[in-house]
């Protein structure tokens, strides 16, 4: 029987810049920023894979065959949504994709779920908009309607990685991937592809703003996106659907997701969020904090 409201992540491993390093630092960084996913998103989704360029089961990952890099990207993305469409879209409601470099606080991403259906083909993620008349180029699009239409609607940046409901799972391999809608190779901008190929058989990223405008999912970090918003616009004034505002109105407060986030970060997220404390606020109230002996001997003045 399958799980209600239940969420699996794909995390889209590319280390790209790591196979320039010897073999001892390759692992241990690769270590420590496996190490932090774990902590930080794997024991928070119902279930998840690693797409990656190797198998290992310990882990797990799987081989997508497709080689290393960015390039490689959208053959990865093909292939970790058609290993769980045929494994897991039974089982589980909603589809996460995210990079190695993706922080993702879930239990918000649960708490926008439920405004919507996974019955129905839902899209969500951060709005860009120009991108897909430069992905032109990249993608077998015949007609100038369809071109008019792409380039409205948009796509969902990979970065700040995106959700695909299991119906969207569902026609994304059976009518864009099974029926050679989308870009047959592994080349190409994975988010504009498979935005692209979405549009294609009637699917559309969905606004997942709040209410006073601020954005959930983001392609950088949270620093980056609390700057002065000329600053930003500056920066990347045709990728943006919206903009963001200047500091701390640049985020919803139940914001899900931010890119470019080192393992050091998300463990910084993970103490930030879940352990951090403000005296007086949400309900903690201690009168008394835990002091070491170390400190009860230093602090001491009757000797």
């Amino acid at each position: 029987m399958r799980k209600a409201r239940s969420h699996a992540c794909i995390h889209i491993l590319f280390s790209f810049c790591l196979g320039f390093l010897n073999s001892a630092f390759l692992f241990f960084t690769f270590r420590v920023v496996l190490e932090s996913i774990l902590v930080r998103h794997t024991q928070r989704c119902n279930g998840f894979i690693f797409v990656s360029s190797q198998t290992n089961l310990s882990i797990p990952t799987i081989d997508a065959r497709v080689g290393e890099g960015r390039e490689s990207l959208w053959g990865k993305t093909k292939f970790g949504f058609r290993y769980v469409y045929n494994t897991s879209s039974e089982q589980y409601d909603w589809f996460l994709k995210a990079d190695d470099d993706t922080d993702v606080i879930v239990e918000n991403l649960r708490l926008l779920l439920t405004n919507y259906s996974s019955n129905k083909e839902v899209y969500l993620g951060y709005h860009f908009k120009e991108f897909l008349a430069e992905g032109l180029v990249f993608s077998p699009l015949r007609t100038p309607m369809i071109i008019a239409v792409l380039t409205f609607s948009g796509y969902a940046s990979g970065g700040a990685g995106y959700v695909l409901s299991r119906k969207a799972v569902q026609r994304f391999v059976d009518d864009g991937l099974n029926k050679n809608v989308c870009r047959s190779d592994s080349g190409g901008f994975e988010d504009v592809e498979i935005g692209t190929c979405l549009v294609k058989i009637g699917i559309t990223i969905q606004d997942t703003r709040d209410s006073y405008g601020r954005a959930r999912f983001f392609p950088f970090n949270a620093i980056w996106h609390m700057r002065l918003s000329d600053v930003k616009r500056k920066d990347f004034q045709g990728y943006f659907k919206y903009h963001d505002g200047d500091y701390l109105d640049c985020c919803a407060d139940t914001a899900i997701t931010f890119h470019n986030v080192s393992a050091a970060g998300m463990y910084l997220m993970e103490h930030f969020i879940y352990r951090l404390k403000a005296y007086g606020i949400n309900g903690y109230t201690s009168t008394r904090l835990p002091i070491q002996p170390e400190f009860l001997a230093i602090t001491d003045t009757t000797a």
